[in-house]
């Protein structure tokens, strides 16, 4: 049973890098070009492309994107207190990323520049 669900910009070549390094260590994933309307249907709208975590516990589904769905996915992989270096790491990852300075550029924001966290009642 996968640990959750990334969902990646599948256009971009640092985000499909990342995904593979996700599946090998358990997680399912999915492209945000494929994802888009199953995103609209738990959230009630569209969404830029970023990095998202969808996990299912008990009674509700956590959504996390960008930062949060690093530190949700080091804290799965029981990364304990270290998992909260996500928050250092992810905006180090996101200024490599040429990809999202070109998007803030033509678009005016790159979903990698957004993170946030949700809890949709099942």
């Amino acid at each position: 049973m996968p640990k959750g669900t990334v969902i990646f910009d599948g256009d971009c070549p640092f985000c499909r890098m990342f995904s593979q390094l996700a599946r090998w260590f358990g997680f399912e994933v999915r492209s945000i070009q494929e994802s888009q309307e199953f995103l609209k249907s738990m959230l009630g709208q569209n969404f830029p492309f970023a990095l998202y975590l969808i996990v299912e516990h008990d009674d509700v589904v956590e959504v996390a994107w960008g930062k949060e769905a690093i530190v949700s996915m080091l804290k799965i992989l029981r990364f304990g207190p270290m998992s909260y270096l996500g928050y250092v790491i992810y905006p180090v990852l996101k200024k490599v990323n040429t990809k999202s300075d070109r998007i803030n550029r033509e678009r005016g924001i790159c979903g990698c520049m957004l993170s946030g966290r949700k809890f949709v009642r099942k």
